[in-house]
């Protein structure tokens, strides 16, 4: 499927079930709920505070894993929207938690030995320092400033673009990989083949849906953020509607992308799951590592 199809299908696809659709805005809706109580119970805020806490880890627990549900229907070129499966979609949104977590590894590690060694770098300045003693060392240090200076910040630019290059090819390969994930229902899956699945989708491809899809749902936020101008109602609106239809869009256009990888296709069914299974795939994607 080209790009220019896998992002008008993602635009119309929350629309193809209404109900269902309405549903996830209500979900998504709820945690904003006792915000707009805060006035009428002045006396009971912690009580209120409470239940907004409470509603927000619902929604953070269920959507995630519940867009997990999208993307593979968008792999399978499905316009099903997915109902909601509450078991099911906590497992996947801590599998999806997990997976983030493992593909930010890499670029976290880059910043952090990045940083290290800008910071060894700059230690012979600070011995400079301490050993002054007259005032041609410290005529000599002035005069070096604007180098040091000059070497200083060129460093920093290129730790950071280092960073961001790494930081972008492994967000690539995360996408890949949760699409993969959500293809198989298999955590092990996002680790596995991911080259070659990129080599079927294309480099250019991905890059470039990642980038389209990224700008278009970009002004669309951007746009629709002029409601919240609107009291009580906009922020409503914004986070009941707004929020939801982007996600979705966003997450069937990755399963759309990944739709033309071909691979094994098995069914899954998503309601067959246990905690002992997530064990089992956590610890071959250690064993993986180890061995």
């Amino acid at each position: 499927m080209d790009l220019g199809n896998i992002i008008t299908n993602s635009f119309k696809y929350p629309a193809g079930d209404l109900k269902k659709f309405l549903i996830i805005c209500i979900l998504c809706a709820l945690p904003f709920i006792p915000l707009f109580c805060f006035d009428l119970m002045d006396n009971n805020v912690e009580i209120l505070v409470g239940i907004w806490l409470i509603l927000v880890l619902v929604e953070i627990l269920i959507i995630p894993g519940y867009l997990i549900s999208v993307v593979k229907e968008g792999c399978g070129l499905s316009k099903s929207v997915p109902s909601i499966k509450v078991g099911r979609n906590i497992i996947n949104t801590l599998k999806y938690i997990l997976l983030n977590i493992i593909y930010s590894l890499v670029p976290l590690l880059v910043l952090v030995i990045g940083v290290f060694a800008l910071g060894m770098s700059s230690l012979p300045v600070f011995e400079s320092v301490t050993k002054i003693t007259k005032l041609d060392d410290v005529a000599n240090l002035l005069s070096n400033i604007p180098n040091m200076l000059s070497n200083f910040i060129n460093s920093i630019l290129i730790l950071l673009a280092v960073f961001l290059i790494v930081s972008f090819i492994f967000s690539l390969l995360s996408y890949v990989a949760t699409a993969r994930f959500a293809k198989h229902n298999k955590l092990g899956e996002a680790f596995r083949s991911i080259i070659g699945d990129i080599k079927q989708i294309g480099v250019l491809k991905l890059i470039a849906w990642y980038i389209v899809m990224g700008m278009m749902v970009s002004i669309i936020v951007d746009v629709a953020a002029f409601v919240l101008f609107v009291p009580y109602a906009g922020v409503f609106i914004y986070f009941a509607i707004v929020f939801p239809y982007v996600l979705m869009v966003y997450y069937y256009s990755l399963g759309l992308l990944h739709s033309s990888v071909e691979g094994s296709d098995e069914e899954f069914d998503f309601d067959e799951f246990d905690l002992n299974e997530f064990e089992k795939e956590i610890k071959s994607i250690r064993r993986m590592y180890y061995e």
